[in-house]
């Protein structure tokens, strides 16, 4: 099961705890900004792992290797994405969401056009009605996420 949720950058500091260390402008980004408010549960995507081929899961999730990732993280801030080794042994890739927005419009372009049209995964959904495809559900609700991470300075947490 692929999870897709935004986290509050107060939980987020204890996920890239020794950051500062080594990239201290993302640290301070962390640090420094909002995103305390408990995210919308209506917000979460979760998709199964047959429901999108594996070939194409990768597409879509191709952005710096986010589909071979451990834990990728998005930030509503801008910097060149990175793998980070935590003390713990396990790597976190961080990425800026900008980067992933970009990058469903270059290979979902339909599916990027059509919810910008709509502007809200609930007048997408009812657009799509039964004929919504995985894929579409899983651009389009990431677009919703990473509008709703931008807007309240939330981080975007994958997990596989």
């Amino acid at each position: 099961m692929l999870e897709i949720y935004p986290i509050s950058y107060v939980s987020l500091k204890n996920d890239v705890r020794g950051l500062e260390s080594k990239y201290q402008s993302i640290w301070d980004e962390i640090v420094n900004r909002g995103g305390e408010i408990t995210p919308n549960k209506s917000l979460f995507l979760q998709v199964g792992y047959n429901e999108i081929a594996g070939e194409e899961l990768d597409r879509i999730l191709g952005y710096r290797g986010i589909a071979q990732a451990n834990k990728p993280i998005g930030l509503p801030c801008e910097f060149d994405a990175f793998s980070w080794a935590r003390s713990t042994g396990s790597e976190t890739l961080l990425f800026p969401l900008s980067g992933l927005y970009s990058h469903f419009r270059e290979v979902a372009p339909v599916i990027f056009n059509e919810f910008g049209t709509y502007g809200s995964m609930d007048a997408y959904v009812d657009f799509k009605g039964d004929e919504m495809t995985s894929v579409e559900y899983l651009v389009a609700g990431s677009l919703e996420c990473i509008a709703f991470c931008n807007r309240n300075r939330f981080g975007l947490a994958l997990h596989w």
